[in-house]
């Protein structure tokens, strides 16, 4: 849409970009930091790899691939070049869906590549910046950002320099809340009730949770209901990044002219999303549909199979932990620029930080001598806080 925002914001250990319309985040993104970029080895939709066939299962009709992730791409043999590909075979391959909780990436097949090449991402390596408008290419409207790093980034990938932005529209760009928004499982609607996201390896389920002031209400109410949470549940498939098959449980109505009322409210709310096939819509107001996956929804990205939290059989990894300390110490010194800041975290994320993202020595080449990581002793592993000095 032209109205959109396409705003993107430099940090210490990663490159964050958001599409805002109307004033609200409407899309997230996270990457690389900037110059950091060809360490960044995640399988992510749109890269190119070059891989090793390890198999090629012949009832599937396709290979998995090593191409340096820690699971195995799939990729169908559908090209002519892929049909005659061997096991031990070097490839060039473009990503075409990222990884989902215990399913490597979808890959689809370019050329072959020398038996002696090195296996991961091939070159040319776009910077974060020209990635992040890549992935949202048809969100595309106004580039606006804050960093001259990012202006120059985008100026040498052909980009137009962005526009800046006033203090107080980056006050308003919540990219905190919209993150906690869209890894909570519950999104709250206007009127009350909410609607409840459980994702899972098959499909995602939505379902339409009224609260107990709707439970006795009228069909007209419900179909106010409906509306609200269809227009809510686009607005989530798109902050979260869903996609894959998704179903959501409407109410259902009772009336034969409000229920059709309702199923026009569900498919115009619908109507923005990309990528949608298969929409089918029962009496009973239960929608089934598939959207296009790009990159992995964000739940993918920041969680693992772990103890509840941030939902039920899912924990935030320790890299996600630790990007997170360094998000929140960056946002404090936006507000408090001449601060001295003391990260205090427990063994797992100290070293993680220290050793694995070397993080003190990127904050200060992004914001020079402000943060000192401290290890904390009395805390659990992955657990932090941050003080101001």
């Amino acid at each position: 849409m032209t109205g959109d925002i396409v705003f993107i914001e430099e940090g210490a250990l990663e490159t964050r970009a958001a599409v805002i319309r109307d004033g609200v985040v409407r899309r997230l993104w996270f990457g690389p930091a900037l110059g950091a970029e060809a360490s960044d080895q995640a399988p992510r939709f749109g890269r190119t790899f070059v891989g090793k066939v390890s198999t090629i299962d012949s009832r599937l009709n396709a290979a998995f691939v090593d191409i340096g992730a820690d699971r195995d791409a799939f990729l169908p043999l559908k090209s002519d070049g892929a049909r005659d590909l061997t096991e031990g075979a070097r490839v060039s391959a473009r990503v075409t869906a990222s990884p989902r909780q215990s399913k490597g990436a979808l890959i689809e097949y370019l050329k072959s590549a020398p038996a002696d090449h090195p296996l991961g991402r091939a070159s040319p390596i776009a910077s974060a910046p020209s990635e992040s408008l890549s992935f949202f290419a048809a969100d595309r409207g106004a580039v606006k950002t804050s960093s001259p790093a990012v202006v120059d980034a985008l100026r040498q990938g052909g980009v137009e320099a962005p526009d800046a932005m006033s203090d107080a529209a980056l006050e308003a760009i919540d990219f905190d809340h919209a993150l906690e928004a869209a890894l909570s499982r519950r999104a709250p609607l206007p009127a009350g009730g909410s609607i409840v996201i459980d994702e899972a390896e098959a499909l995602t389920a939505i379902d339409v949770d009224t609260g107990a002031a709707f439970g006795a209400s009228d069909d007209r109410q419900r179909v106010n209901v409906i509306r609200a949470a269809a227009c809510e549940a686009a607005r989530q498939i798109e902050l979260r990044n869903l996609g894959g098959r998704l179903a959501i449980d409407f109410p259902a109505v009772r009336s034969s002219t409000l229920r059709e009322k309702s199923a026009d409210a569900i498919r115009q709310a619908l109507a923005p999303l990309r990528g949608v096939s298969s929409l089918s819509l029962t009496r009973g107001n239960f929608l089934t549909m598939t959207v296009d996956r790009r990159d992995g929804s964000l739940l993918d990205q920041a969680t693992e199979t772990g103890e509840d939290d941030p939902v039920p059989g899912r924990r935030l990894t320790l890299d996600w932990r630790a990007r997170a300390a360094v998000r929140e110490a960056e946002r404090r010194l936006a507000v408090l620029p001449g601060a001295r800041l003391y990260l205090h975290a427990g063994r797992e994320l100290h070293d993680h930080l220290v050793a694995a993202l070397d993080a003190r020595e990127a904050f200060f080449r992004r914001h020079g001598a402000r943060l000192d990581i401290l290890l904390d002793t009395t805390a659990t592993g992955r657990h932090w806080r941050i003080d101001e000095g």
